[in-house]
Order: C-alpha cells, then sequence, then structure tokens
C-alpha cells in the first residue's frame, strides 16, 4: 500500500475515532509489562496480569522517582543521599553518593542518554556518569530561583522541563544553552509541583502535593488545568503519562497506585498500607517514552471581540494509545469543523490563511462548542489511536474553521497543528 492510501486509510480511522469524540475508550495491549513501585520497604513489582506483588529489592534506603537506564532500574535514595542501581533480577549496587547527591528526588534519563538527578535539599541538578561521577548543571549561584527542584522531565529535542516543590513553579531548561525560561509560577492553581513529565504537544503534567491534585500546564501561556482533585489524590508524589495516555501516580499516606483517565477518573489499582508509604512509579515499557508530537503551525484569524480560535494538542499521539485535540478560544454556542489532511498549505482565504492543503486528500470533522460569549467555546476531545505499526511516522495536518459573525468573513480561523504519530 503506498504512502497515499495509507494516510487516507489513517485518516479515515482517526475521523471516526474523532467524531465519537469525548467518549474514553479503554486501552488493552497484548504484552503490557509491570509496574515497578517504589515504597517504604523497598522496590516491588506489581505483575499486571495478576495484579500481584513481587519483592525486588530492600536494599535501597528511602527509593523516590527512578528511572530505567541502559538496561537498570536507577532509583535516587532520598534519605541516605544515595542513588542505586537495581538490575531486573533485583541485585543492587551503590552508582553515587555523597558529594552533589544531597536528598535526590528524581532520576530522569535524557535524549543522549544522560542520568540527570534532581536535589532537593542542595538546590541542584546534576549529571551523574556510568561510573558514579557527578556534574553539576544547575545551581543556586547560577539559576538564583531554584528552591527545592523535585520532578524532571526530559522531550526527544533533548530539552528539559524542571518543577519545584517548595514554589510550585515550572521552568523550561535548554541544557546546550544553559538558558532557562520560568513556563508557569503555579498561576494561582498549583501549590507543590513534586513530579513532572511533559508530553510533546505542549503540556507538562504535574503531582501537585502540597494541594492533593494532578494538573496540566499549556507549556505556551502558563495557565494550568486540573486534571482531577480526588480525594484520594491527598500528598501525590511521582507521576508517569504512559503510552497508553493515562496517569500514573502514587499518593504517599494511601499506599496506593493510582491510574487517572484524562476525564479525570481515577482508579486505585492497588493498595497496600503495609508497604509504607508509595513513593514512585515506573513502567519498563514506556522507557523510551513516544515521539508523536503535536506541533502548532501558523496564525489564526480572529472572530468576535478579537479571540483567535486555539487549537492545540494533549499527549503524545502514539499507536494503540490516547491522544486529544484542545479547541479553545472560540466563540461560545458556535458551531464550525477541523479540516485536516496530509499537507500543510499557506492561500490566502476569508481574510486569513488556510493551512490545510484541500487539494490533496483531506477531511472536515464537525465542530460544537458550548458556552456563551466571546471567547467562551471550549472543550478537549479525546481518543485512541488504531494500534498499526503501519502508521508509525505518519504526518497529518489540522485546523479549526469556526463560524462567527464577528470575522471578516465570518469564518474564524485557527492556528494549524502538525500531527506526527509515534510508537
Amino acid at each position: 500500500m503506498d504512502r497515499a492510501h495509507r494516510c487516507s486509510a489513517a485518516i479515515a480511522s482517526a475521523a471516526a475515532a474523532f467524531v465519537a469524540a469525548l467518549v474514553l475508550a479503554p486501552v488493552a495491549t497484548a504484552q503490557d509489562p509491570d509496574y515497578w513501585i517504589s515504597t517504604g520497604t523497598g522496590i516491588w513489582k506489581l505483575k499486571r496480569d495478576t495484579m500481584k506483588l513481587r519483592f525486588v529489592t530492600n536494599g535501597v534506603g528511602t527509593p523516590y522517582y527512578g528511572q530505567w537506564w541502559n538496561g537498570n532500574f536507577i532509583v535516587p535514595d532520598f534519605e541516605n543521599d544515595r542513588v542505586w542501581t537495581v538490575a531486573p533480577d533485583g541485585t543492587t549496587t551503590l552508582l553515587a553518593s555523597g558529594g552533589h547527591v544531597d536528598q535526590p528526588v528524581t532520576v530522569a534519563v535524557s535524549p543522549s542518554n544522560e542520568l540527570w538527578v534532581t536535589s532537593v535539599d542542595g538546590d541542584e541538578v546534576i549529571t551523574i556518569d556510568a561510573a558514579g561521577n557527578q556534574t553539576v548543571r544547575m545551581d543556586v549561584a547560577n539559576y538564583p530561583w531554584m528552591d527545592a527542584p523535585s520532578g524532571m522531565s526530559f522531550l526527544p529535542d533533548g530539552t528539559m522541563y524542571l518543577g519545584q516543590y517548595e514554589t510550585g513553579d515550572v521552568w523550561h531548561f535548554d541544557p546546550v544553552s544553559g538558558v532557562a525560561t520560568l513556563v508557569t509560577d503555579g498561576a494561582g492553581v498549583m501549590d507543590e509541583c513534586a513530579a513532572i513529565h511533559a508530553d510533546n504537544s505542549g503540556n507538562v503534567f504535574c503531582a501537585d502535593f502540597g494541594a492533593g491534585q494532578v494538573v496540566r500546564v499549556r507549556v505556551e501561556d502558563g495557565s494550568v488545568v486540573v486534571v482531577s482533585a480526588d480525594p484520594v489524590l491527598q500528598e501525590v508524589t511521582d507521576l508517569r503519562v504512559t503510552k497508553e495516555g493515562t496517569i500514573l501516580t502514587t499518593p504517599q499516606p494511601g499506599s496506593a497506585l493510582v491510574e487517572i483517565a484524562m476525564d479525570g477518573t481515577t482508579t486505585v489499582l492497588y493498595s497496600a498500607a503495609g508497604l509504607g508509604p508509595f513513593e514512585g512509579i515506573s513502567v519498563p515499557k514506556d522507557f523510551p517514552y513516544s515521539d508523536g508530537s503535536i506541533v502548532k503551525y501558523g496564525t489564526g484569524l480572529a472572530g468576535s471581540g478579537g479571540f483567535v480560535p486555539d487549537l492545540r494538542g494533549v499527549l503524545s499521539p502514539t499507536i494503540g494509545g490516547m491522544v486529544g485535540l484542545e479547541h479553545r478560544f472560540a466563540l461560545g454556542g458556535s458551531f464550525g469543523f477541523t479540516a485536516f489532511g496530509v499537507a500543510s498549505a499557506s492561500l490566502s482565504l476569508w481574510g486569513g490563511t488556510l493551512l490545510v492543503d484541500l487539494s490533496q486528500p483531506f477531511g472536515l470533522l464537525p465542530l460544537a462548542f458550548g458556552g456563551s460569549g466571546a471567547g467562551a467555546g471550549e472543550f478537549v476531545a479525546y481518543d485512541v489511536l488504531p494500534n498499526d505499526p503501519t502508521i508509525v511516522g505518519e504526518v497529518f495536518f489540522l485546523q479549526d474553521l469556526v463560524v462567527d459573525p464577528g470575522a471578516p468573513k465570518k469564518v474564524a480561523l485557527s492556528n494549524g497543528v502538525e500531527f506526527t504519530i509515534g510508537s
């Protein structure tokens, strides 16, 4: 099957999915690996198929937010200022201790395979090599705003997001240039950012320990949306976004592993108070994270009140996984269409720019906005992409066309988004 036919088939499948928008379908895979949980009594492996717990090791002190590196589980020991290497069979060896390892919280692996660690008490971010050598990458002397750096997450382009426990702010950091840019100060919504996970579509998900909630930060404007504030999330610690498009997190006092759907529904997958506080969660198959992305391009056309409709993504598009399109700033109560196709365009139309090439295979998905008033129309449509490896790497282009009497030609236009399917 040639690319054009594969694209057409994929678009048709995606169109059918998005027409059924807002219906969150469960995702199942045949070879789901296990959950690795850091607890007050050590590292445990929760079998996904039987939901039975298996002991891995208790020789890691107080383990926090670990990650997989070179085939092993690397876990920070918060209370003892150490970082441990745990092999799949449970064999444990010390990787680094002391020095700049000062109450380590998060381990993250960059796309260049560097191991990064946050030291919350030392107000530093460091890298550690395979021999245990430490290099300071961020500190208060060079970044005076640093105050208990905790959560950390890398994007495929090598840039990093850093969340802070004491202040609840999130920063974007470029390891090459050394430039750090404030993304949000919490926007009056987030209190303490304990752990984070950035997707490739312009969102950072944060475990807000103090407020007992999980939030989503839009990186382009720093706005914060509460995903879930279910009471089960009291003192929520680690957080991971799975390739299936759900959030895994570990509320500390509940000694529980909790899964959160994108509509905010929470499910307690496992709870065992006898294991002590649950501090971290990791799923081996989710490393490396998906390379799918939804990236904005072009400029929209304003409608009523001067509001320009905004189209953006939520989650990294992954075969077999949940993905969302977020539509904002449209006229409340209006309607329209999302145009999608296999190529972008830059064609003058209705006083603005059409950003999807309609001379090649394309389609239109209906839009209906609730709310009332200029800029008040918004919603997020989630659905599951086909679990089809042949569509990995396919690229689609989308743009919202919103009927709005306040637009020059009665149609307001959003920016475009480039939608790349990953694995």
